[in-house]
């Protein structure tokens, strides 16, 4: 008789929330913008629940010494059974970065819009390769 691997969990978005925002009006009309971000996250395993924090910068000027945008956004996240960290499926981190983005992107093009400067609008992006630091940067609570 062949085993049944055990089923992967599946997981659902629950909220999303701008924690912190911090905006300069630029210098001057500023062409070159470069952007980072930087995922962490907080697993409860008691309650199988996932709060993914993912910060996002924004500077210019010619060493981008000059901040533009500094951005805390959280996106809450529930697993359908209790898991502990190790048993996270891997399609997790990728899936709820991608699941978050849309609404930082869609804050920050209507927030620089409305500030009487030139909105900021961010491409859609393919942001796969924060998965590992976002694993990374995941505590245990």
């Amino acid at each position: 008789m062949m085993k049944e691997s055990p089923t992967p969990a599946s997981f659902a978005f629950q909220n999303h929330l701008i924690r912190k925002v911090t905006f300069s009006q630029p210098l001057e009309n500023q062409e070159k913008i470069s952007i980072e971000f930087e995922p962490s996250g907080e697993f409860n395993s008691q309650n199988g629940t996932y709060k993914l924090i993912l910060r996002f910068f924004a500077n210019y000027g010619e060493k981008n010494e000059y901040s533009l945008i500094d951005l805390v956004s959280e996106g809450d996240f529930k697993f359908d059974k209790s898991i502990s960290f190790e048993e996270i499926p891997d399609y997790f981190f990728p899936n709820c970065i991608a699941i978050l983005y849309p609404y930082l992107r869609a804050f920050i093009t209507t927030f620089t819009s409305v500030a009487n400067t030139k909105a900021l609008i961010l491409p859609t992006l393919n942001l796969s390769s924060l998965s590992k630091p976002l694993k990374e940067n995941t505590t245990v609570v």
